[in-house]
């Protein structure tokens, strides 16, 4: 009986090492990708994309779990929303670099206000961004310093919410 169970355990424990092993070579896979796609921007083989060098970074994080049509919907809602607060006509100025300064407080009152979107005959309200008092450097949880949690909670930090995307 003992002699069965000691290969019960051989066999669990060899699963559970062939497991790991398998996604330890995934996580390499990931990681070797992310790096190579980066690597080739900057050596000027691809053009340079902040955007998907964070999406590489954060994707290879999350184990290639980010959706990449869902992080580009984000990113082109809230341009969408700062362009209508560009055009809204709220904003004054008159100055020379008024293109730059009207850019500049239409991301600020996005990420700061709650700004209210007309969709046909609805209005919607854009809830700010807040910061992240709980885990504001990803001691408890290193994604919390990604774009990405800070789309999906609404919530960031001093480096997810200032990345230019």
């Amino acid at each position: 009986m003992y002699s069965h169970l000691r290969y019960i355990l051989l066999f669990i424990a060899t699963i559970s090492i062939s497991i790991h092993t398998l996604k330890a070579q995934i996580s390499d896979t990931l990681y070797d990708n992310a790096y190579n796609n980066i690597d080739s921007m900057l050596s000027g083989v691809s053009s340079l994309n902040f955007r998907k060098a964070v999406l590489y970074t954060e994707d290879t994080y999350h184990e290639d779990t980010l959706d990449e049509d869902i992080f580009d919907y984000h990113i082109k809602l809230y341009t969408s929303i700062c362009k209508g607060i560009m055009e809204s006509g709220s904003l004054e100025y008159t100055e020379k670099d008024v293109d730059i300064a009207f850019a500049q407080c239409a991301v600020f009152m996005f990420m700061t206000d709650t700004v209210d979107m007309q969709f046909g005959d609805k209005v919607i309200q854009c809830i700010p961004f807040s910061y992240n008092h709980d885990d504001f450097a990803g001691q408890k949880d290193w994604s919390n310093m990604f774009v990405s949690t800070l789309m999906e909670t609404n919530k960031g930090n001093c480096h997810s919410m200032s990345l230019p995307l």
